[in-house]
């Protein structure tokens, strides 16, 4: 099982394992998407149980933020093509 090592700034480190539970990885994508405005028939438990146990802090970091991304692209996309493809009115994603 491989530890993930935390520095903070105060010196401390933690050391912290692999969660062997698919409630623990839920705390985890819950902490995660906290500022997030979710859609209300989204099952976050449904999300963690299909994550493998393996998963690190980091794996669900990526998850999330991937999933963000997508969101706002096909957001960016709906908007796109609700005010047309002219070249004046399109938009540029960075």
């Amino acid at each position: 099982m491989a530890d993930l090592i935390l520095s903070a700034r105060f010196d401390r480190l933690i050391y912290l394992g692999v969660c062997n539970t698919h409630e623990a990885q839920l705390a985890i994508i819950e902490a995660l998407t906290r500022k997030f405005r979710l859609d209300p028939k989204l099952d976050l438990r449904e999300i963690a149980e299909l994550c493998p146990l393996n998963y690190t802090g980091a794996d669900f970091y990526a998850l999330c933020s991937d999933a963000m991304l997508k969101a706002m692209s096909r957001t960016a996309q709906n908007v796109e093509k609700a005010i047309g493809k002219s070249e004046t009115a399109r938009l540029t994603i960075y």
